[in-house]
């Protein structure tokens, strides 16, 4: 066990702000998290410390994504607390 990622007030691709829910994804083994201070969904793959944004990001339309979830065909829903919305992603695949 140990620390995988830093949750602490900064924007890069290892760093969460204010991370509040999480999914994994068990077929592709990776993990999603909102992460609402930078009003983005980073997604992780097991082992690896650097994260990608998937959802929202500077520009974005997430301001401050509190859930998210897996559909069965691979969307993703995001639930905003900001803008009192939930957002369906088209699947992300490779």
């Amino acid at each position: 066990s140990g620390t995988l990622w830093g949750f602490r007030r900064f924007d890069g691709d290892d760093q969460l702000s204010e991370p509040r829910g999480l999914c994994y994804d068990t077929l592709d083994g990776v993990i999603y998290v909102a992460d609402s201070g930078n009003g983005r969904v980073q997604r992780f793959r097991l082992g690896e410390r650097r994260g990608l944004t998937v959802a929202g990001g500077p520009g974005g339309i997430l301001k401050s994504p509190v859930a998210v979830a897996l559909a069965q065909d691979g969307a993703l829903f995001v639930s905003d607390s900001a803008t009192d919305q939930v957002l369906r992603f088209q699947p992300i695949f490779d």
